[in-house]
């Protein structure tokens, strides 16, 4: 009791420091604190009853306070949603009361091996415990997913049409959540920039935000700050993403390997009648975003071309987000694909979601990029899939929020 009080004290504490430094103080709790009575639940049976302070502490203190708003955001159905993993579009911040006595279950299966050869006082065969535990985990964890799974469906099929497409989309936007904040890596992010896009993750309006646009004088919205041409901040967020893949790409080669900008050569397009037929309705003269010497093979030129796209825009609502990305980076193909192979070019669209998503080929360029920073940098090559993924993800955060807050100038012209 005198441990359930101080972690009382200190949830309290973090919900201080999270209207200030939202990011911080939720890493705080979910990697370090959250860790401690995690723990104690794992070796003491029957204690569930003991964590109901702590489970009051995050739903009056701690949520509110992240949020920045009322009481009435985080209500129960909100809490019950942010009991999730974040990769079931949760927070990953799990109810303690119930999850006790999971925690000790799981546990005890674990240790029963162990536990059994002590009290004969045979010889531990350590190996072999090893293999038992991991396999037990993985099925624990199958198990559990399973459960989770089973548990967020109704949830969706009970929410509104746009709740649910949100719901479903957030299950593969969270990195910027899990990633620890590190000004190093460029993974720390300022409160308006948390706090927005946690709120547009949940539905929320996010805080401080203008009723009417500045560029336009049309209602101001999220769904309008992340479509509104008017000021240049769409052509600045495409722009960013780009610069980010242009940095990795960077660290991956060499500087020089990596172009922006660069042109792609029309020179045999009127000697070609195949290639003249794809791209009669293109422009003479077509520049991808990033051109990088060397990344797919040894001798060739990659062409990257970023699109970012808002899968909730009215063109957009009726369709499958994954579908919405399939089809643009269909176009993006129609009209560089043919040009770049004519000029024995490699090209490959980098196509997002404002909050996360990516196309089917922007997942293959992480990948391999991911695997290339691995062998530069000497480091796992799963630990660097979960860092390009962060850095993109954290890209998009910002943009988004600079689409919220930024200022529209009408002397810009629109990204075309």
């Amino acid at each position: 009791q005198p441990k359930i009080a101080e972690w009382v004290e200190n949830v309290k504490l973090f919900a201080r420091a999270a209207r200030r430094y939202p990011q911080t103080a939720f890493a705080g709790l979910t990697k370090s604190l959250q860790m401690e009575w995690t723990y104690l639940q794992r070796v003491l049976p029957d204690i569930s009853a003991f964590f109901g302070p702590i489970e009051d502490a995050i739903t009056t203190n701690f949520l509110p306070a992240l949020l920045a708003g009322g009481m009435d955001e985080a209500d129960e159905a909100f809490r019950k949603l942010s009991c999730f993993p974040v990769r079931y579009a949760g927070l990953g911040i799990p109810n303690p009361v119930s999850e006790a006595d999971r925690q000790y279950e799981t546990s005890l299966e674990m240790t029963e091996p162990v536990h059994r050869t002590l009290r004969s006082g045979a010889d531990l065969d350590a190996i072999g415990y090893g293999k038992i535990s991991v396999r037990l985990l993985q099925a624990k964890k199958k198990s559990h997913d399973a459960t989770l799974e089973a548990s967020l469906k109704p949830i969706v099929e009970a929410a509104t049409q746009a709740a649910g497409r949100r719901m479903t989309r957030s299950r593969s936007c969270g990195a910027w959540l899990t990633t620890m904040p590190d000004t190093i890596n460029s993974t720390d992010l300022t409160k308006e920039e948390f706090r927005d896009s946690l709120r547009i993750r949940y539905g929320l309006r996010p805080l401080n935000i203008p009723s009417t646009c500045d560029g336009c004088h049309q209602n101001f919205s999220v769904g309008h700050a992340l479509q509104c041409k008017t000021g240049g901040l769409i052509g600045q967020r495409h722009n960013d993403v780009a610069a980010e893949w242009h940095d990795m790409c960077a660290n991956a080669l060499t500087k020089g390997a990596v172009t922006d900008e660069p042109l792609i050569p029309s020179n045999n397009l009127d000697r070609n009648p195949q290639v003249n037929a794809q791209t009669q309705d293109q422009p003479r003269e077509l520049r991808g975003d990033i051109g990088v010497y060397g990344f797919w093979r040894r001798g060739t030129t990659a062409i990257f071309d970023v699109r970012v796209t808002d899968t909730d825009a009215a063109t957009n609502r009726g369709r499958d987000p994954d579908k919405v990305l399939r089809r643009q980076e269909d176009e993006k193909k129609t009209k560089y694909l043919a040009l770049c192979r004519e000029a024995q070019l490699s090209f490959t669209p980098l196509v997002y979601s404002v909050d996360g998503m990516e196309g089917a080929e922007a997942t293959a360029a992480r990948k391999h990029l991911a695997s290339k920073l691995a062998y530069v940098w000497n480091c796992k090559y799963s630990q660097m899939c979960g860092f390009v993924k962060a850095r993109l993800s954290f890209a998009l955060v910002r943009a988004t929020s600079r689409c919220l807050r930024g200022t529209r100038d009408k002397n810009i012209r629109p990204h075309s």
